[in-house]
């Protein structure tokens, strides 16, 4: 449980980072998702290229799902936020913090998710899926592995989506 809300808390820190600049550039001109993937991009480098100085850190909300969080969130162009849980599913979360949807997967979810720029999540989970999952939460495809998804999917500038089974 302490752990649930230690990963819990991370996550809507790091969303209240970019609570700013999720009010003020909901949609970017270019339509790519704001934070598409663990670490922001393929190269993982984490470098957030927002400017969060004016944001104080505050907790706006938070969300809780029906078990723990390893996941990282990611965050699409419109604002909706993307996370895996051990509870099977794939949530998405509006920027004001309530479900827009969930999709459950065979089994927990470790991987972090990853938003390509047509707006498909791509996310592992350990029943040996990669999902492809539409924005409006309906199933795009899945494919199956040699084993389980603890790592998070990569989508290169090309498209091409790369993950570790």
């Amino acid at each position: 449980m302490r752990k649930t809300i230690s990963v819990l808390l991370i996550v809507l820190v790091l969303f209240s980072l970019f609570q700013g600049v999720l009010r003020e550039n909901t949609v970017k001109a270019d339509n790519q998702p704001i934070w598409p993937m663990f670490r922001y991009n393929a190269q993982h480098t984490g470098q957030c290229p927002y400017d969060t100085s004016k944001n104080n850190g505050t907790l706006k909300w938070q969300y809780q799902t029906g078990w723990g969080v390893s996941s990282s969130p990611a965050i699409a162009s419109d604002g909706t936020i993307y996370v895996g849980s051990y509870d099977d599913y794939l949530y998405a979360i509006n920027p004001n913090g309530i479900l827009k949807w969930r999709y459950q997967t065979g089994y927990h979810i470790w991987s972090s998710p990853a938003i390509a720029s047509d707006g498909t999540i791509y996310v592992g989970s350990l029943d040996n899926y990669l999902y492809a999952i539409n924005p409006n939460g309906t199933l795009k495809w899945r494919y199956q592995t040699g084993n389980v998804i603890y790592s998070s999917p990569a989508i290169a500038s090309d498209g091409t989506i790369y993950v570790g089974s």
